[in-house]
């Protein structure tokens, strides 16, 4: 799963790649150029485009339940865990040349992981009416959760409760890639495959 192939399965998986990517030119056909992510729990796909058309897709072998399963012994990740996960971000993004060298403004977030990181932002910014995400922002984020377990708890639980152990590794992931990125704002869209698929097969060809 780490590349497009010509396997039967990567032809199938670049195709619901395609559809994912097919919806985000109905709310952002202004984007001529960009990068989407979508973390999901065992796997982020990512998929670069240009002037409508993809130009790089990968599903990379991490996602934010992965990395609790794998480098958190608590709720929340500490110090050494969360860069033990940004490590692992790296080590896989740094083989990925469309990424490690370009550049790449705004991003395009999808799926549930990002959601949850919206949510939050939007609590702690008050921030309703925009889909934006800024990196500082997710910086800032990312620096409160290293509150006290307690405090840090109810928080989460007010904004995410179904996250509470998944959303500072998806938050984490996230952050890395924007650096390596070096992305300035994350532009969160309610759309995903199903929407995409609907789009690709049934409006676009009406």
């Amino acid at each position: 799963r780490a590349t497009l192939n010509t396997s039967l399965f990567s032809c199938f998986y670049y195709e619901i790649l395609e559809n994912k990517l097919s919806t985000f030119f109905i709310p952002h056909q202004n984007m001529d150029r960009g990068i989407m992510i979508d973390i999901g729990g065992g796997s982020t796909e990512v998929v670069t485009f240009e002037k409508g058309n993809i130009k790089d897709a990968v599903s990379l072998e991490f996602g934010s339940l992965f990395m609790y399963k794998n480098h958190v012994a608590g709720l929340f990740p500490d110090k050494s865990e969360r860069k033990a996960i940004r490590h692992a971000v790296r080590s896989q993004l740094k083989k990925l040349a469309f990424i490690s060298e370009k550049k790449y403004d705004r991003m395009i977030g999808i799926g549930g992981s990002i959601r949850a990181v919206k949510k939050l932002n939007d609590y702690r910014f008050e921030n309703d009416g925009t889909d934006i995400i800024t990196a500082d922002h997710l910086g800032t984020l990312i620096e409160e959760c290293k509150d006290e377990e307690k405090k840090l708890m109810k928080k989460l639980l007010r904004v995410s409760p179904d996250r509470i152990h998944t959303l500072i590794p998806g938050m984490l992931i996230l952050d890395t890639i924007c650096s390596c990125c070096r992305c300035e704002e994350i532009d969160v869209s309610s759309y995903g495959v199903r929407e995409g698929y609907l789009y690709e097969k049934v409006v676009k060809h009406d």
